[in-house]
């Protein structure tokens, strides 16, 4: 199991690189990743709320709440352009990511995500239920205004959470909307978030499901190794449910590379289509979560396995490639895959705290091997 000193590494990791604003960087070390999205944070957030790190968690949070309220016109605007059917232009548009400081980016990047403001929407709960207080009146107007924006939204198409496809619908950017909506609606006691958490589990079950599994996105039948979300952490699907079951297997019989690690799906050339940590720590969660032991501590093994010289976790390995022609490519225009990657790393620590309180409920030890 992992030991207290790999554990205090990552926590060590993403508490050096936390902006003085509360934000963190998705890779400080990569220059198209030296912003801060939602959706990393969040989870960033999370890995440390989970070792008791929250005051750190909640500087992060304090970040996106300013975030939010400073750019409210942005979040309406997008809103707005959507409901009238308008074509949403670059400056109308509440980015994915912004600067550490919490500037815009309008880059060209692709931008109108959901599953960010969802995931945050999810986290903050958590962190408030977890580190109970009184939060400040404009922490309720941001997770209100979240909440609001998700709830008009989440049936128009988006780009998914690679930044690709913005003319579809996602099975993970609904599953993330839901999880945030049904957190903020439970925490809050808001029946439009509720109502609306249950109108995207019953569009998914309809329209998302392909052959008893889960499909990448609405009219396909492609697999996605982020679908794993649906079950954790956004509660969309039961871990041991029959649709989740067999989306697991899917993924692990197309996506789960000979020697372990998870691919995010097969048409993927970025960097060559390599294995990326935090898809294979995340499977490893769930199994931890459906009681599979051996196949989460298969996971952990090869995540630990992928630590570098400098103990940092990138986004991908390159020891098995999807599209091998394509790594040069991008390592001519950008270097080596970005590296330590803070969600690398929130996901090994999520793992290995599951695993952890899977040990203290059965009283069962193990090695890494």
């Amino acid at each position: 199991m992992p030991s207290k000193v790999e554990i205090d590494r990552h926590l060590n990791i993403l508490l050096e690189y936390q902006h003085p604003s509360g934000g963190f960087p998705a890779s400080p070390t990569f220059p198209p990743y030296r912003y801060c999205w939602f959706r990393d944070g969040s989870f960033t957030a999370h890995a440390l709320e989970l070792y008791g790190k929250h005051e750190a968690a909640h500087r992060f949070h304090q970040w996106c709440v300013d975030t939010i309220l400073r750019h409210a016109h942005l979040l309406e605007s997008t809103r707005d352009t959507i409901l009238r059917g308008d074509l949403l232009k670059p400056e109308e548009c509440f980015p994915c990511r912004f600067s550490l400081d919490g500037q815009p980016l309008q880059d060209g990047w692709g931008n109108h995500q959901l599953d960010g403001l969802g995931t945050w929407l999810w986290a903050v709960s958590d962190h408030l239920e977890r580190s109970p207080c009184t939060p400040p009146a404009e922490w309720q107007h941001a997770r209100a205004l979240t909440a609001s924006f998700l709830q008009a939204l989440w049936r128009f198409p988006c780009y998914d959470c690679w930044e690709e496809h913005p003319h579809d619908l996602h099975t993970y950017s609904l599953a993330a909307a839901y999880g945030g909506l049904q957190a903020h609606g439970r925490t809050q006691k808001d029946p439009a978030s509720t109502a609306a958490a249950g109108e995207i589990h019953s569009y998914v079950l309809k329209h998302g499901v392909v052959n008893g599994r889960l499909a990448k996105r609405f009219g396909s039948e492609e697999i996605d190794a982020s679908l794993l979300g649906a079950a954790l952490p956004f509660g969309l699907l039961d871990p041991a449910s029959v649709i989740m079951t067999r989306t697991l297997q899917t993924i692990e019989d197309q996506l789960t590379s000979p020697s372990g690690g998870v691919h995010r799906y097969q048409a993927d050339t970025y960097y060559g289509g390599g294995e990326w940590i935090l898809l294979t720590a995340w499977k490893g969660w769930l199994h931890a979560r459906r009681g599979e032991l051996d196949q989460a501590l298969q996971a952990l093994a090869w995540v630990q396995g992928s630590v570098d010289a400098n103990g940092y976790l990138p986004e991908q390995t390159s020891r098995h490639l999807l599209a091998p022609d394509f790594l040069p490519r991008w390592e001519q225009q950008w270097g080596s895959s970005a590296s330590p990657l803070l969600w690398s790393h929130s996901m090994a620590l999520i793992l290995k705290y599951n695993l952890l309180r899977v040990q203290e409920d059965t009283g069962r030890s193990w090695s890494n091997g």
